[in-house]
């Protein structure tokens, strides 16, 4: 697995750019490439995942790790969920906490039903270049869809998705923070319409900041950034 071609951009994550620009030769050739790349994939299948991750799926689905792993670059690569993370991590300090891990549970919810999808109905016989350019081509051309081929029900249910205030305060903290990063196609909305069906977040509760000592200023409302 670690010598397919599609997986040595992880060697040009791992080493600074300066050391890519000056010893380009000695990156791509390095010794320990296929360690750095098999190392680079597991921490991202168990922090994206979680920690139970591959034997959770290795027992419903009766695999091997190579074709968890790869099931999660393809699942990565074709609905973009690095760069809807990139985007949750930004909201740093902006919203609350628990709003802020629940955002990340509904897209890791995303993520392990998708990976399932793939190992089930994916042959990873072919190269994960391949993979990724038959499914991400496709997936985005259902969103560009999605508001007239949808049943009337499930159409009803995005819309209402789409209006709560927590998604719009998410989008409106976050867009920009990483207009410049986001990849081409309509992701958030592909995104937020199946992780919210996967898991729909709850709104953060209420919390007030104590009156100060010797202060008759009320207590006010903390409110997510706009």
């Amino acid at each position: 697995m670690p010598d397919d071609p599609y997986l040595a951009r992880e060697l040009s994550q791992y080493f600074p750019r300066e050391v890519q620009d000056k010893f380009p030769t000695a990156v791509e050739f390095h010794r320990l490439r296929r360690e750095i790349i098999a190392t680079s994939l597991v921490n991202a299948v168990i922090n994206r995942g979680g920690p139970a991750c591959v034997v959770r799926l290795i027992d419903e689905t009766d695999t091997d790790i190579p074709t968890i792993v790869m099931a999660y670059v393809a699942v990565d690569e074709s609905y973009g969920l690095k760069w809807l993370n990139d985007a949750i991590d930004a909201l740093d300090a902006c919203i609350d906490g628990q709003l802020q891990l629940s955002l990340y549970a509904a897209v890791q919810d995303l993520l392990l039903s998708r990976m399932v999808w793939y190992v089930r109905n994916v042959d990873f016989k072919d190269e994960l270049e391949a993979v990724v350019a038959r499914f991400g081509p496709a997936i985005r051309q259902i969103v560009a869809g999605l508001d007239t081929t949808l049943p009337p029900d499930l159409q009803a249910a995005t819309r209402a998705a789409c209006r709560q205030t927590i998604i719009s305060n998410v989008w409106r903290s976050t867009a920009p923070l990483t207009r410049s990063r986001r990849p081409k196609g309509d992701w958030p909305r592909i995104c937020w319409q199946q992780a919210s069906r996967a898991r729909r977040p709850s709104r953060p509760g209420s919390q007030r900041i104590p009156k100060r000592r010797g202060s008759a200023a009320r207590s006010r409302r903390l409110l997510p950034a706009a």
